[in-house]
C-alpha cells in the first residue's frame, strides 16, 4: 500500500503553474476582496468596466487597481504568457488593493 499511495501522491500532485494562472489567481483575488467588501463585480462586466466601478470605494491604490486591471486583460487576452515582471507587478498591485479593500492596509497619509 506505500508504494501504491506513493505513486497516486506523484499522479495527482498539480501541474506547474503558468505565468497566465498567476496573474488569475491575482485578479481573483481582488474580485473576492471586492465582493466582501460589498462590491461585488456584475456578471457582464468586463474587467475594465468593473475597475472603473470598484475605482471610487478605493480612496488610495487606484493605481495598483489599473495595474492588476491591465496586466490581467493582457494576459486573459494575449497569445503570450506574461513575463516574470508582470506577474510580480500584478502580485504586488493585487495584495495592495486587496489589503485597502480589506481595511487591512497602512493608514493613510493625513
Amino acid at each position: 500500500l506505500r508504494g501504491l499511495s506513493a505513486g497516486l501522491g506523484a499522479a495527482t500532485e498539480a501541474a506547474p503553474v503558468t505565468n497566465r494562472e498567476q496573474v488569475s489567481r491575482a485578479y481573483r483575488g481582488v474580485l473576492e476582496a471586492a465582493d466582501a467588501a460589498g462590491h461585488p463585480r456584475q456578471g457582464a462586466q468586463t474587467a475594465e468596466e468593473f475597475r472603473q466601478a470598484l475605482e471610487p470605494h478605493l480612496a488610495t491604490d487606484r493605481e495598483s487597481l489599473r495595474t492588476v486591471t491591465a496586466v490581467f486583460v493582457r494576459a486573459r487576452y494575449s497569445q503570450t504568457d506574461p513575463e516574470a515582471a508582470g506577474v510580480e507587478e500584478a502580485r504586488a498591485s493585487a495584495a495592495r488593493v486587496e489589503a485597502r479593500l480589506r481595511g487591512t492596509a497602512a493608514p493613510e497619509p493625513t
